[in-house]
Formats: structure tokens, C-alpha cells, sequence
């Protein structure tokens, strides 16, 4: 372990990026390779527990063994008593969150080269056995290229398509029916769920469940899919039902979405774009980063979500026939580990 007084040996910080209650984000460059990087600084006595200190180094560790052009790639990690930093690639862009909110929703021939990124980054993630278990338009990045690019990987989970996991700390408006249900589901599936509802959004700029409340959307989600509607082109609406079959042995996997005709089409359908005043939905719905999180005990509504649905019918057992998808050779190979410790501070 290299032992250093200060990151600012190693990195010269240019100009603050963001800051929120817990972290600041800045704009650095690093003083012997002359690169550009980007510097979150976690302040560890802001957090309510120990815990979520323990989920960034998780995240470090998972993200220090993968590669891929769509993924935010973390450079290392530092740490002493009171502050976590993490050092990432260089790279600015928005969430697809605060695009529509700004800009409207999406048209499809928009949409599709950058939700393609999207899924060849899951695709990538479970096929090293990797569920990203947060995917929503927060998490997702564009810069003015066109370039996506994933983050937040504090809940990742790894054996995601074998493990059943009763953890879910992402916005109830993406959980998977299963979890609403009977608070248990596969991570993995939970994954393509959460592709079906991003990309919902993207098309509509409003949310499937409405205004409803959190005990109303085990029955809402039961329903899925959602209706076809004018702006869907019919292969749209078959990939986002795929996405968003309640039962989750027969959703689709990653493997299966990545060839889907949608993503590989050369002719989705343009549509026109809305005013801002029909999108007023996903501002109620989306607003403040999707501030209601699901909790584990919902003692209000766990009795009414347990009778609207049965195991069999959201298929808490995965499919004899499902597989693991094999990583494209066209994706990028893991990267090698940064190491088994990161640079602590003084």
C-alpha cells in the first residue's frame, strides 16, 4: 500500500462539478500523466451508517474488475478516517433523467442507438455474473456525443442470475414485479425490468404506474405490459413487453434483448416530439431522483401486496432452460484488478 499525505500529490483539483448533502464531484488532472479525471469525495460521518460506506467499497472492488465502453470505468480509490474518494475516467455528460425533463421524451430512431448501449453494458455485466440492480434514467449518463455511460454501481450484485436476493434499495418505480410481491427476486431479471421501464420513459416521458401509490403497484405491475400506444411502433411495444413480463421466468433475458429486431432495426419509427406541458406526468412521478425508495417492511401494505399475487405467477424459480449469457466477442474484456487495497489518506 502506497503511503501518501494527500491526493492532491496525485491529482490537481480543477473546478467543482457537483455537490449534494454527502459528496462533492470535481473536475481533476493528474499530475504525472498530465490525464484528465473525475474526483467524488464521500464525506464517511454524513452517512447514517457504516453500511453504505461498505456498499462504495463494494462498488469500487466490482467496478475495478470490469471494462466497458458504456460503464463508468473507476480509476481507484482512496480513503482515510473521515473522507472516500473515488478517482473515474474523465467524462461529463447528463442522466437521461434531466434530459427529459428538459428536452421531452425521446423518438425512437433517437432512443435506439443509445438504449442499444445500454443493454450491451447489461448484456456485458451478466455475463461476468454481474447485476447492475439500480437502472433507471438517473443512473444513465449521454454526453453530446451520443456517448452512455452507466453508473452507480453501489448495489450491484454479483451470482445475479442464481442468487435470490431480498435487498432492493433502488426507486420502487422500477422494481420488478416479483420484489413488490413477495420481496424476493433475482437480480438479474430485476435488471431487465428495470431496462423495460427505462425505456418506457425515454419513449413516453411519463411512467407506466401514474400517480399510483406504493400498496397500488403490486396490482399495476401484475398488469404489465403496458398498452400499445400511437407513439409505439409495434417492435417497440414487443421489446418493452418482453422487458416487462411480471413473471419473471419467461422476461426476457440480456441475451435476448440484445438481438431484439427493435435494437437492430434500421427503420423505428419517428415520432413527433411533444410540448412540454403533456410530459407534466413524469415531473410529478420522476421528480427530486426519485426520492420514495422501496423499504424491506412495508407493514401498511405487506398483507394486501401478499394476496395480489402468488409465487407461481411471478415465478420465483428460474427457468430449466435459462443460461447464462456468454460475453460478445464484439464487447470489451474485463479489466485486470487495480489490486487487493487502495491508497489510504491521512
Amino acid at each position: 500500500m502506497s503511503e501518501i499525505s494527500s491526493p492532491k500529490e496525485i491529482y490537481r483539483i480543477k473546478e467543482t462539478i457537483f455537490s449534494d448533502t454527502v459528496s462533492v464531484t470535481y473536475s481533476a488532472q493528474c499530475r504525472y500523466s498530465g490525464g484528465s479525471v473525475i474526483v467524488k469525495a464521500y464525506r464517511k460521518s454524513f452517512f447514517p451508517s457504516l453500511e453504505t460506506v461498505q456498499l462504495l467499497r463494494n462498488e469500487a472492488k466490482i467496478l475495478a474488475n470490469i471494462k466497458h465502453e458504456s460503464i463508468l470505468q473507476i480509476i481507484e480509490q482512496f480513503e482515510s478516517d473521515d473522507i472516500l474518494y473515488n478517482v473515474f475516467e474523465n467524462y461529463i455528460g447528463t442522466s437521461l433523467l434531466n434530459i427529459i425533463r428538459n428536452n421531452g421524451p425521446y423518438r425512437e430512431f433517437k432512443m435506439q442507438p443509445l438504449f442499444k448501449q445500454i443493454v450491451e453494458a447489461i448484456f456485458f455485466l451478466h455475463s461476468s455474473d454481474i447485476a447492475h440492480c439500480m437502472i433507471c434514467p438517473e443512473n444513465i449518463l449521454v454526453n453530446g456525443e451520443g456517448k452512455v455511460k452507466i453508473t452507480n454501481f453501489i448495489n450491484a450484485k454479483t451470482n445475479g442470475s442464481s442468487v435470490v436476493s431480498s435487498d432492493y434499495s433502488g426507486s420502487y418505480l422500477f422494481a420488478p414485479t416479483e420484489y413488490l410481491c413477495v420481496k424476493s427476486f433475482y437480480p438479474s431479471f430485476a435488471d431487465i425490468w428495470a431496462l423495460g421501464m427505462t425505456l418506457y420513459v425515454c419513449i413516453m416521458g411519463s411512467h407506466p404506474y401514474g400517480n399510483a401509490q406504493m400498496h397500488e403497484l403490486p396490482l399495476i405491475a401484475g398488469k404489465m405490459p403496458p398498452k400499445k400506444t400511437k407513439e409505439m411502433s409495434e417492435m417497440l411495444h414487443n421489446l418493452i413487453s418482453k422487458c416487462l413480463e411480471p413473471n419473471q421466468t419467461k422476461r426476457f433475458s440480456s441475451s435476448q434483448v440484445i438481438v431484439h429486431l427493435w435494437l437492430n432495426s434500421k427503420s423505428t419509427q419517428s415520432r413527433p416530439r411533444l410540448m412540454s406541458g403533456t410530459f407534466s406526468n413524469i415531473s410529478h412521478n420522476l421528480s427530486k431522483d426519485y426520492p420514495n425508495k422501496i423499504h424491506s417492511n412495508p407493514s401498511s401494505t405487506s398483507n394486501k401486496i401478499m394476496k395480489i399475487s402468488s409465487l407461481g405467477s411471478i415465478g420465483l424459480t428460474p427457468p430449466s432452460s435459462y443460461q447464462k449469457p456468454t460475453r460478445s466477442s464484439l464487447l470489451s474484456p474485463a479489466l485486470e484488478p487495480i489490486g487487493e487495497s487502495f491508497v489510504s489518506l491521512e
